[in-house]
């Protein structure tokens, strides 16, 4: 008999949805879909600690989920789609695997499995060009990103900031070294890779005043190479740091309580703070790279603008300080922000910092201030400015990837 599952997804929403839950072998409008998930997904199961669940989105149906369940009773895994507002990823979870309203232990069994490292996959259709998405990730910290066009597939991670969405990005190198929006990683990567990294465009301000950490700088010899201890200084002395950085890059090294980096004497007390926001603003104003190594700096604000380079873990600063020791004579911005990055040190980039960065340093080629081109001529195109004073140099991959 010819059975299909259209079911209220009520079990636990606030709100009503309506969607259709099929478990025959394709449901009407997402064939094409279930064969891209069926060649993603791990193999059949009823085993709900091995559910894996497939997501993407059609412009004119909306979401479309798909495990590899085979829940009880049923023959075929179970697909759920027609309708754009059932956009929460549990909420389709306990549809996918159970036939009527769950009770706590079941959701939780279902929470667990949709938890782990990497049993969710979800399409790059799903995201738009600011990586963002309707779809609700709450309680699932990693995920892949299918990217059907360019047949790969890349590592995602959820980043939950002072207020929602989320920030969502993917694995672009190395093991840590995370960039968004998604969709843009593949470029990012190559961008960052061609992107000239030296001591001598580096500064490094430490706002950390524990003996420890100080002590390391001067065992691993970064005090002398491109380090500033500014943990006594003003905001002035500050601002004075980044106009005399144009088209490089400045590491700020500290402690982050509330969105400020705080300098606090050994007894606790402060010392002095300075705004996130006020760094990212002079970074902004005086063209310079802002790599912000402080815990979950990544987090901080509640939208996406601002942030260049952040942190989305929390780390100890005196192995944050070895680390940069290694980072400051990589040669390209690609290396320096894996010998920064790992599994206690995450790092997120912003394409459109990099972006910044290339354009300006671009047009000091001309003069030479930063060596040569970072691209070969030939990759290059000059579009005059208004001014008529200066060429603007934009790679051809630059603008595929950016334009």
């Amino acid at each position: 008999m010819r059975r299909i599952f259209t079911l209220l997804i009520a079990f636990l929403l606030p709100v009503s949805v309506f969607a259709t839950v099929c478990r025959l072998p394709n449901l009407h409008g997402f064939e094409d879909a279930r064969a891209r998930a069926e060649a993603i997904l791990p193999p059949k199961t009823n085993d709900i600690s091995k559910l894996a669940i497939y997501v993407e989105r059609d412009p004119s149906l909306g979401l479309y989920f798909q495990s590899n369940f085979v829940s009880e009773g049923a023959e075929n895994v179970t697909k759920i789609g027609g309708e754009a507002s059932l956009t929460d990823l549990e909420w389709a979870a306990q549809n996918l695997v159970w036939t009527e309203q769950p009770d706590f232990i079941q959701r939780q069994e279902v929470q667990d499995a949709i938890r782990q490292l990497n049993r969710v996959y979800i399409d790059k259709s799903v995201f738009d060009e600011d990586g963002l998405s309707s779809l609700n990730l709450e309680g699932i910290s990693d995920f892949t990103i299918i990217d059907r066009e360019a047949r790969v597939s890349t590592a995602g991670i959820t980043i939950n900031r002072d207020r929602p969405p989320p920030l969502l990005a993917e694995r672009i190198a190395g093991c840590c070294l995370n960039g968004r929006p998604i969709g843009k990683g593949i470029m990012l990567a190559q961008a960052l890779t061609e992107l000239k990294s030296s001591p001598k465009d580096t500064r490094i301000i430490s706002l950390v005043s524990d003996s420890a950490t100080i002590a390391t700088a001067k065992e691993v010899g970064l005090e002398g190479k491109a380090l500033m201890n500014m943990a006594d200084r003003s905001a002035a002395d500050l601002q004075k740091v980044f106009e005399g950085q144009s088209g490089k890059q400045v590491v700020v090294l500290g402690h982050v309580e509330s969105g400020n980096f705080v300098v606090r004497d050994a007894g606790g007390s402060e010392k002095s703070r300075v705004a996130i926001s006020h760094l990212r603003k002079l970074a902004s104003d005086n063209n310079v790279l802002l790599i912000e190594v402080g815990c979950n700096t990544a987090s901080v604000g509640d939208t996406v603008a601002g942030l260049q380079v952040g942190v989305t873990t929390r780390f100890n600063t005196v192995e944050a300080t070895r680390k940069l020791s290694k980072a400051i004579d990589a040669t390209n911005m690609s290396e320096f922000l894996q010998r920064l990055a790992d599994q206690d040190l995450k790092v997120v980039v912003e394409s459109e910092a990099i972006e910044n960065i290339i354009r300006y340093r671009a047009n000091y080629f001309i003069s030479g201030e930063f060596g040569s081109p970072d691209i070969s001529v030939a990759e290059v195109s000059i579009t005059p400015r208004s001014s008529g004073i200066l060429g603007s140099w934009t790679p051809n991959w630059m603008r595929r990837m950016f334009n």
